[in-house]
């Protein structure tokens, strides 16, 4: 994730078309590359939801390991409570 929040400054360069001259052919090229740049399908997009996917394993294994270690929790409280009434 970190490495990913490093990469935002420099996919910013992404949000402005590039100057390729005011010729319609660099104007041409130029909104094209913008466009490819961050359609849904370009490198850019594909970051940002591998960075959603990174956040929400995190959140799934937080979660996971909070309930291992409450079932932990339980069994060595039952297992104290057998050795009670033993």
């Amino acid at each position: 994730m970190d490495e990913i929040d490093a990469m935002d400054f420099q996919l910013a360069a992404f949000d402005q078309r590039p100057s390729l001259g005011g010729h319609q052919y660099g104007q041409l090229v130029a909104q094209h590359m913008h466009d490819a740049a961050n359609d849904p399908n370009s490198a850019r997009m594909v970051v940002k939801q591998l960075k959603e996917v990174l956040k929400l394993s995190i959140e799934a294994l937080q979660r996971a390991s909070g309930q291992y270690e409450e079932t932990e929790a339980n069994v060595v409280d039952a297992v104290n409570r057998t050795g009670n009434t033993i």
